[in-house]
């Protein structure tokens, strides 16, 4: 069919006008637009840098070295943070974010035009324009004064420190500073295929990052916030199980739900240590004909093994019911190609994914009140902050009783402040939910002695010592721990008369024998 004949320049104009806006709305609905995705950033300007970190604990070596010359490793850091105002400063060019592929991935002299379809990404005049976009961030801005939490940000297999961009600028912007690490193999740049030393590789790369991150003076070192998407969400286990400081784990469809078993046999894995706050968005339901196209088991839509396996956190699994896996990070957001099969359409993607950086900051502002305010979780808080709408859905939340040691040794911290003088009040609380509770009295002894052999706080000391005798009277070692405090305080005569005690409970007890002769008395004691 041939198309009609233009009459008249005014047809012709409106003809071309009309197929201009065709080709304009194509485009529109054939990828995501950097300009779509509508986030209401906080009051903060950001800062972005970049830095080459070595770990000289490590040796590296590079891809295509025929010589063999080894390295220390090199961990390449972007760090988001609050920054002054500059009306002058520089924005950052997303292009710039995607150039970290060529440092990170060891391909320092790729031509430009390579960048995109060389990672895998779609090079389509859409993807080219969202490169020419300036971002959030201003290059090397002055830091902003204060103390902010610090939020680690774990990329996927292989990605670079930068593939959720969007996300780190919007978290920063709302008062944290965030960093992230390159993904790297343990021994070059390419990892071995999902492997433990993949995951310890990573997760140490992640460590070395947080100790750099630690020592600004930005940084309040004490409300850390772990954040892994894919692969990334499973090396972020690995750190949350070493370092105790880590307060919560947010988990972007992290690998941890469909390979557990990846680092269950890791030396470093240690399921107990895990007590924090762990949120996790899981991608849409995968279609049966993708699932059977991929061999792919259908309960990967339902299991998560290493959820029913943490016992002693809160706990929660969300849907995002508009995002397949490659939509959460920025990258896989603007630059994936779509698969027409099981993807949304790109409006309900930038949507989406916006919707997951508004719930990744809820999730970290609901743990960090909760570590601020030392309350118990509140789960319908939670729900309301997170502000949820049809795109997403609660799947599993939990949120067990910690267990009679865990209540008691929490409120021993809070009895601190008072200087411990009501431990016998908060023990009556415990028994009265289980009347065979008793704390242990070694934990007690242990508590007993930090605090009594320092002089300002012998007082604190002796009532916790006076507390666990009132629970094992009997404890030789008790009188003789008590006994040692007096003695180191200057009290000779209620520390003769404590090791006098324990040496009743146990005649075989030498560390009293030996004080006593060397105080000058008696060994004997009432029969």
């Amino acid at each position: 069919m041939k198309p009609s004949p233009i009459k008249s320049k005014t047809d012709y104009w409106s003809h071309l006008l009309t197929l201009c806006l065709l080709l304009a709305s194509n485009f529109a609905n054939t990828q995501v637009s950097y300009l779509d995705i509508d986030l209401n950033y906080g009051p903060n300007e950001v800062g972005y840098n970049y830095l080459n970190l070595l770990d000289s604990s490590r040796i590296y070596e590079r891809k295509m070295n025929y010589e063999g010359v080894l390295e220390y490793r090199p961990i390449g850091v972007s760090v988001w943070y609050p920054s002054e105002n500059n009306k002058l400063a520089e924005k950052v060019e997303i292009a710039a974010y995607v150039d970290r592929l060529k440092i990170e991935q060891e391909w320092e002299h790729l031509p430009q035009e390579f960048l995109l379809e060389w990672f895998g990404y779609n090079s389509t005049l859409p993807s080219q324009q969202n490169l020419e976009h300036l971002a959030r961030s201003i290059k090397a801005g002055n830091q902003k004064a204060g103390k902010y939490p610090l939020i680690v940000y774990c990329p996927s297999y292989q990605a670079p420190s930068t593939e959720n961009f969007i996300l780190c600028e919007y978290l920063a912007s709302h008062g944290f500073v965030v960093i992230s690490t390159a993904s790297k193999g343990p021994y070059n740049v390419y990892l071995q295929g999902g492997t433990i030393q993949d995951a310890e590789a990573q997760a140490r790369d992640i460590e070395y990052a947080i100790g750099y991150a630690s020592s600004l003076e930005n940084v309040n070192p004490d409300h850390k916030y772990l954040v892994g998407f894919s692969f990334g969400g499973l090396s972020d286990i690995l750190v949350a199980m070493r370092n105790k400081r880590i307060k919560g784990i947010i988990s972007l469809d992290g690998t941890v739900k469909y390979k557990w078993e990846a680092i269950k046999n890791s030396t470093w894995c240690e399921l107990q240590r895990l007590k924090v706050p762990f949120i996790h968005f899981s991608q849409k339901n995968i279609p049966v004909e993708v699932l059977k196209k991929e061999k792919l088991d259908t309960s990967i839509n339902s299991d998560f093994a290493f959820f029913d396996e943490l016992t002693e956190t809160t706990k929660y699994e969300f849907r995002m019911k508009d995002l397949t896996h490659g939509y959460f990070s920025s990258f896989g957001a603007l630059f994936i190609q779509r698969d027409t099969v099981q993807d949304k359409s790109y409006p309900e993607i930038s949507d989406s994914y916006a919707k997951l950086c508004h719930l990744v900051l809820a999730s970290i502002q609901s743990i960090s009140d909760l570590n601020k305010e030392e309350m118990e979780w509140n789960h319908d808080a939670f729900l309301s902050r997170l502000q949820l709408n049809n795109s997403v859905a609660l799947i599993k939340y939990e949120a067990p009783t910690p267990p009679l040691k865990d209540q008691f040794l929490r409120h021993i911290e809070q009895s601190r402040k008072e200087d411990f003088v009501n431990l016998h009040a908060i023990y009556q609380e415990i028994i009265s939910i289980d009347e065979s509770y008793s704390p242990q009295e070694g934990d007690l002894n242990v508590l007993g002695l930090q605090l009594i052999f320092r002089p300002s706080t012998f007082k604190q000391g002796e009532r916790v010592f006076k507390f666990a005798l009132e629970l094992y009277p009997n404890s030789a070692n008790l009188y003789d721990s008590l006994a040692e405090g007096y003695r180191i305080h200057g009290d000779r005569e209620l520390a003769i008369a404590n090791f006098k005690k324990s040496l009743e409970l146990y005649p075989g007890n030498s560390n009293a024998k030996k004080r006593l002769l060397q105080m000058g008395a008696t060994t004997e004691t009432r029969h």
